[in-house]
């Protein structure tokens, strides 16, 4: 069970460890389908643990609110944590330029395609997990088309690694919050130079 509000907005789980609302920071939101994405990414806390889809009623809580109206066993929720952390792993590599080893729930998805506003989507078919986790897969099939997908990326914060959208110009973005990992990761980079530094 959540406790109350935890930290600042963020919930805490069981042991009292922050669970981060999955569209935070505020202006790293991807674009439409894609943000689904980016919030099912960011359904864990890396640096403490703390995850919505640790346990069954905390993760059919979370799904719901995000579109999925399922309550996934806890052999489902292994799977979904495992599709998660494989695709991090493919948004990671793609933002250091590198070619990335894609999930290997990718190979067993079903996928259908909706009409949807006089186009036409890609959305998972089946039961929990395999929906969503073929939901999934649409999306970043249409964003890898649109060339969105590259702009997904994860925080250079080795203790972060928190997934953003990256709407900078130059699509160089390293910081999921430049005035929280940014900023520590500078001030970092300041004390290992004067501890290099020679003295007199």
């Amino acid at each position: 069970m959540e406790k109350g509000s935890g930290r600042g907005k963020h919930p805490v789980d069981a042991e009292g460890r922050p669970i981060p609302e999955a569209s935070w920071p505020p202006g790293r939101e991807a674009p439409e389908r894609l943000e689904r994405v980016r919030r099912f990414l960011n359904t864990v806390n890396r640096e403490c643990g703390a995850d919505h889809l640790g346990e069954p009623v905390r993760a059919a809580r979370w799904l719901a609110a995000d579109g999925w109206p399922v309550r996934p066993t806890r052999d489902e929720l292994a799977e979904l944590r495992q599709f998660r952390d494989q695709l991090h792993g493919v948004v990671r590599a793609i933002g250091d330029g590198e070619v990335p080893s894609w999930p290997t729930a990718i190979g067993a998805v079903r996928l259908v395609a909706m009409p949807v506003g006089g186009g036409l989507q890609l959305v998972g078919s089946g039961e929990a997990a395999e929906r969503i986790i073929g939901d999934l897969v649409g999306i970043v099939a249409e964003a890898a088309t649109a060339g969105t997908l590259m702009r997904l990326r994860v925080c250079g914060n080795e203790h972060c690694q928190w997934s953003f959208y990256d709407h900078s110009r130059n699509a160089l973005g390293q910081w999921c919050s430049m005035s929280a990992c940014g900023q520590r990761q500078k001030m970092r980079r300041y004390r290992a130079r004067q501890r290099a530094a020679p003295s007199c």
